[in-house]
This record gives structure tokens, sequence and C-alpha cells, in this order.
């Protein structure tokens, strides 16, 4: 429990850096060629996730709240630079809803796939947006245990 309290914890402060990010009307400088090759690997690999739509975990929903608007609105004669910012919430509110508070669990050997996305998409943000990744998304990277984590 006390891990998982650890996951929400993260997801709060993950949603609320996205949050602020994407209130910007240009991507972070230098970061184009970072952002096209994430948003083309997703598009690839792992085009599912855009459907992804359970309880507390909605993709539609989650890059609404990133964007504070709805996204299909929100690109409605949005300049060029605020579009391409609108697309990558849309990508990063699927991998927001592919990260469950217990995502540290692993348990996807069965289907790889989703451990891949998870470690790309949070190695993403620490490479586009200068995210640093607390113990429990470590966890999820797979560059520690979580037995090795300190809770008491």
């Amino acid at each position: 429990i006390t891990l998982n309290k650890l996951g929400v914890a993260a997801q709060n402060v993950r949603r609320k850096k996205l949050t602020e990010t994407f209130a910007r009307k240009t991507l972070p400088k230098g970061k184009a060629a970072v952002i096209a090759a994430f948003l083309a690997t997703t598009v690839w690999r792992n085009a599912d996730l855009y459907d992804v739509a359970r309880e507390g975990a909605n993709a539609k929903q989650i890059a609404g709240e990133l964007l504070g608007a709805d996204p299909m609105q929100a690109l409605d004669g949005a300049a060029a630079e605020r579009a391409q910012l609108i697309a990558l919430a849309i990508t990063c509110a699927a991998h927001e809803a592919n990260l469950p508070k217990d995502a540290w669990r692993g348990g996807h050997a069965y289907y790889r796939n989703v451990g891949e996305a998870r470690t790309r998409y949070l190695q993403f943000l620490t490479e586009a947006f200068g995210y640093a990744l607390s113990d429990i998304e470590k966890v999820v990277t797979g560059d520690i245990n979580a037995d090795d984590l300190d809770i008491s």
C-alpha cells in the first residue's frame, strides 16, 4: 500500500509538470527531434495506448486535464507550434493512462511491450523536459528495485 501511495504521489507531480509544460505555446527549445522520435515510436509500437479507457485511466480525459481544454477544440485555430504541443499532450496522456499507481509491480513479462512503453515514456520525460524521476518511477524503469526502497 505504501508503494501505491508513492505511485499516486509521483503521478500527481508528473501530471503537474506536464500541465505546466502544455500551457506553453511552443515546444522546449532544441527538443523537436527527441519529441518527434517519441511520437513516432509511440504510434509505431504502442498505438493501442490511445484507446486506453478504464476507471482512473482514460487517455482522452487525461489529455483534457493536461491541456485544460478538449484537445480537439484546442487544435482548432492553433498555431503550428501549439498544435505540436497538443499532439504531444495527447500522446503523453495515452502513456499516463498506461502508468497506474501500481506500475512499480511490473508483472508484464507476458506482455513486454507494456513495460517497455512505460520505461520509454519516463525516460522521454527526463530527456525532453528535464523531469527528475522519483524513486518509485525508477522502479518502473528498472533503475532500482522495489525491495531497495526505504519506506520506513
